[in-house]
């Protein structure tokens, strides 16, 4: 099982006041909740525990914003403490204990403890306990708000460091960073070593006498410790005599924190049965004023019934009066509905005699028109049967001229088949000639096609060809342009390593880079810098040589003034941030250029501050390092050189050989690595590197985009070539198709050339036989056009005839149309006329109900205006009791109301009282506290002592 949380305690942490625990099972836990109940407070005490030393991670402004405030009702808290039990079965954590607890405390004094399974430690014991675990610093076992998106949009390079840190790499970097951390302070003591070994070289001698001042300072000192051991046996006593005086004070405050305890049980007591006399009054205002309210709404419903029965008595009696208007009104209306009724009855036997006397005249006229359609059905009989033989007639006329016009139409027809025939043999003999023209055409342009495709077939071999050597100088200068992309990415991973070490300051001492980072933050001010930040190798060559010169200088802190220096030195001081030396440029001895001598008679590389560039307020800094510093090929040469100048000047050969005061530096320093000069030279000389392989790079993709451009060329014309065969190709399908069809077409005619002979000696005879029945058929029409011109006349006699009778018809037909209108007419009158009177006659029956009706409703609604008043004195006098009930109600409303605030105000006293006493007991117990601490304090001293 992996290591998880099993517990987590808060006390007095932000809101959590009193102890709170709580327990965690293995897997997930989920914490729901409304906003501010506590869910990102926890998340915020494991943090902290964890070591976490910025409050503004915890959202606080200080550390003291993490101990409870207190409110009203609850004291504050002097400490906030939080425990985590972390589950260890899996000896995740180098503990020998299946269960692990972190403690951190923090007091309002600032004082902050840790604890590790109940004893006491430092926070560095804890982060690195942590630091081999999914909790050590710098990991991502808690996800704040915001880091998801963070990671999203993050650099590719920050992701990198994310995902180490969940592989659980943060220790190993941790013992890197430390490990590089050793070794620079241990380089920067080596440097100091070899200047305090060469200073003391040139003072041997003092030592000894301070050998013999040592050995006479060990004599007194052996006295001086007798003495102070005496002294620490007074010491002890006196401490002795303390810690029983602390005891003493300790029982003291003990017994008044228990009197203190019990008053303020007693108190608690008090107030406790103060709030339940004060819940019982709340429960009885509560029942006084759920009864008034009671009573006011019964008072309110009783004025609202008075109100309403006012109002319906008013509406009783105005529909009273309403109705006798109605009454009057219905009563006159029925007796002129009787007086119209009589009227209509007289009108009505006056209509139905007009009806008899038309309906009499209607049958007369009758039977005259019935007469006259007689007649006009019997010359409509003749009229047709004459129309019928003059159809016959005409249609045997028309069938003796439709067959000659059609054996006309088969003379003519077969005269033109004829002709037609001779024409298409004629037309099937010339497309013949022609067809076998084409034939020969087609077969001289296909022989013509097929040279050109093989001379296309063999363009297109050379193409292909071409095509293959291009495509393989592509692959070439492809796979060599990866090569240089892949040597540019590799250097500039090396750059960017390199400036990630020169802006972490890499190589400097802790107090160097403290300084630095404080200058850089404004923090300090008239820093310019660090030597090895300042100079710059002209020749990269020389840098190992210069920076074996400069030695621990290159550590040097170069400030404007005494002051800047004295201030660098304070900052460093209160922040523990180790020691750095720092140059003055006011103070920097220099030595003219001018004065020295530059012509040897050996050959030199040069002075060393010559070889080195720098910005010119530092420049006297610099020529105090290096003005006194020679620099040569090799050793040889040094040591010659050493020997000419009689050993007045410190000599560096570019392998890091060192010849000063007639000491020889020299051999192999076993270190690995660069320094910080050789560093930057090699940054340098590798964005060298990099510019040539970036115009490399560029070459190689001026000459690829050429051959891309000829490729592309050269597809095209392959391309072109391909089409031209394709279109070579389906030409010469399209000349074989077409002979083909030229030959099958030449066959057609042949045969159609036969046919047309064979149906011209099928026509003749048929166009002879058809002019014969053309002239039978002529004699025959002659004759029916005579009958047909008899019946025709007959015919038109008898439509005169027709058309007299069918005048008379109308005229009868119009003047019976206009008897039956007027008997239809008086007949609709005559309905009309009863449909009124049986209307009358409905109108009356119901005015009399409805006056029937009105008189009951009046009856009623007296009574109900009769029943308004009674109901209306009952309200008046229920009124009236609720009013006086009201009034007693609201007088012992007030009374317990007042007694509500005298107990109030009772148990705001007592409560008053109640938090002076519990902030007696905090002091009492901070106290205790406090002695406690001096007392362990003291008894650590003892045992020291003893």
């Amino acid at each position: 099982m992996h290591m998880h949380l099993i517990r987590l305690e808060l006390y007095g942490f932000k809101s959590f006041s009193n102890k709170t625990e709580f327990s965690f099972s293995p897997g997930i836990t989920a914490l729901v909740g409304p906003n501010g109940c506590g869910k990102s407070i926890m998340v915020d005490a494991i943090r902290w525990v964890l070591g976490e030393q910025n409050p503004r991670a915890l959202r606080a402004n200080k550390m003291t914003d993490l101990i409870y405030a207190g409110t009203e009702n609850s004291e504050h808290k002097n400490y906030a403490e939080v425990v985590v039990v972390l589950d260890n079965t899996d000896n995740e954590i180098p503990l020998d204990f299946r269960e692990v607890t972190i403690t951190r405390r923090y007091y309002r004094s600032g004082e902050s403890e840790y604890f590790l399974n109940r004893v006491p430690c430092r926070l560095k014991d804890i982060s690195e306990v942590l630091a081999s675990t999914s909790l050590g610093k710098g990991t991502y076992s808690i996800i704040g708000q915001g880091q998801v998106a963070e990671v999203i949009n993050s650099r590719p390079e920050d992701r990198r460091l994310m995902f180490e840190e969940a592989a659980g790499i943060a220790l190993y970097k941790l013992r890197k960073s430390e490990a590089l951390k050793k070794l620079g302070d241990t380089q920067s003591h080596l440097t100091r070593i070899d200047d305090i070994i060469y200073e003391l070289q040139g003072q041997e001698e003092d030592i000894r006498e301070s050998a013999a001042k040592a050995k006479v300072f060990l004599e007194l000192k052996e006295q001086g410790d007798k003495l102070e051991l005496s002294l620490w046996a007074a010491k002890f006593a006196d401490l002795q005599k303390r810690l029983q005086e602390l005891e003493e004070r300790r029982e003291t405050l003990t017994a008044s924190k228990l009197q203190g305890a019990a008053a303020n049980r007693e108190m608690e007591t008090q107030l406790a049965e103060a709030a339940a006399a004060l819940q019982e009054c709340d429960l009885v205002i509560s029942a006084l004023e759920n009864n008034r309210s009671q009573l006011a709404a019964g008072k309110t419903q009783c004025e609202y019934k008075l109100e309403l029965s006012q109002q319906r008595q008013n509406d009783y009696a105005n529909m009273v009066f309403s109705a006798r208007q109605r009454l009057t009104g219905l009563k006159a209306q029925l007796a002129e509905f009787r007086s119209g009724a009589g009227r209509i009855r007289q009108e009505l036997d006056k209509t139905q005699e007009e009806v008899g006397l038309y309906t009499v005249a209607h049958k007369r006229r009758g039977a005259a028109a019935s007469l006259v359609r007689r007649l006009l059905a019997g010359a409509e009989n003749f009229r047709g049967r004459a129309d019928d033989s003059i159809r016959q007639a005409a249609k045997a006329s028309t069938e003796y001229a439709a067959s000659r016009e059609k054996t006309r139409e088969m003379e003519v027809e077969l005269a033109g088949q004829m002709e037609s025939v001779q024409g298409e043999l004629a037309g099937w003999q010339r497309d013949f000639r022609a067809i076998r023209m084409e034939i020969e055409d087609f077969t001289a342009a296909q022989v013509k096609i097929r040279e050109k495709a093989a001379a296309l077939a063999e363009q297109e071999v050379k193409i292909n060809q071409e095509l293959k050597n291009v495509n393989d100088s592509l692959l070439a200068a492809a796979s060599e342009q990866t090569e240089i992309e892949k040597a540019i990415l590799a250097t500039e991973q090396k750059i960017n390593m390199l400036r990630a070490m020169d802006e972490e300051l890499q190589g400097y001492g802790p107090g160097t880079r403290a300084a630095l980072r404080a200058s850089e933050e404004g923090r300090l001010t008239g820093i310019h810098g660090a030597v090895g930040e300042l100079i710059q190798v002209k020749d990269p060559r020389h840098s190992l040589a210069i920076e074996t010169a400069l030695g621990g200088a290159l550590q040097y802190v170069v400030c404007d003034t005494d002051a800047a220096c004295r201030r660098a030195i304070e900052l460093l001081k209160a922040h523990k941030a180790g020691r750095a030396t720092f140059v003055p440029v006011t103070a920097a001895r220099t030595q003219a250029r001018g004065g020295r001598k530059n012509n040897f008679d050996l050959p030199i590389l040069g002075w060393a501050d010559e070889l080195v560039l720098c910005p010119a307020q530092v420049e006297p800094v610099i020529a105090m390092l290096l003005g006194n510093v020679l620099v040569t090929e090799n050793l040889a040469l040094a040591a010659e050189l050493a020997v000419a100048t009689n050993y007045r000047h410190k000599i560096v050969t570019l392998d890091g050989e060192v010849i000063s005061r007639g000491l020889y530096t020299g051999g192999s320093s076993g270190k690995q690595g660069q320094g910080l000069l050789q560093r930057k030279a090699a940054r340098e000389e590798m964005s060298m590197q990099l510019a040539a392989l970036e115009q490399d790079l560029a070459e190689k993709k001026d000459l690829i985009i050429p051959a891309q451009e000829g490729k592309k060329h050269l597809q095209t014309q392959l391309e072109v070539v391909g089409q031209q065969q394709k279109s070579l190709e389906k030409e010469l399908i399209r000349l074989g198709a077409q002979a083909e069809q030229a030959g099958l077409r030449a066959a057609q005619m042949e045969e159609r050339e036969q046919s047309c002979k064979e149906r011209l000696a099928q026509l003749e005879p048929k166009l002879l036989e058809v002019r014969q029945q053309l002239q039978g058929i002529s004699s025959l029409l002659d004759k029916d056009k005579a009958g047909l011109d008899k019946l025709q006349a007959c015919k038109e006699q008898l439509y005169y005839y027709e058309l007299d009778l069918k005048d008379m018809v109308s005229l009868w037909s119009s003047r019976q149309n206009s008897l039956q209108l007027t008997v239809y007419s008086l007949q609709n009158h005559a309905e009309n006329l009863e449909r009124q009177q049986k209307s009358l006659d409905n109108q009356g029956s119901g005015i009399e109900g409805e006056i029937a009706q009105l008189s009951k409703e009046i009856a009623s609604r007296e009574e109900q205006q009769q029943q308004m008043v009674t109901n209306i004195d009952a309200a008046r006098q229920a009124l009236a009791e609720i009013a006086s009930g009201l009034e007693t109600m609201s007088a012992s409303l007030d009374g317990q109301v007042s007694t509500r605030s005298q107990m109030q105000a009772d148990i705001k006293q007592t409560n008053h009282a109640l938090a002076l006493l519990r902030e007696d007991m905090e002091q009492v117990q901070a106290s205790l506290h406090e002695i406690e601490l001096r007392k362990a304090r003291w008894q650590t001293e003892e045992e020291g002592m003893v």
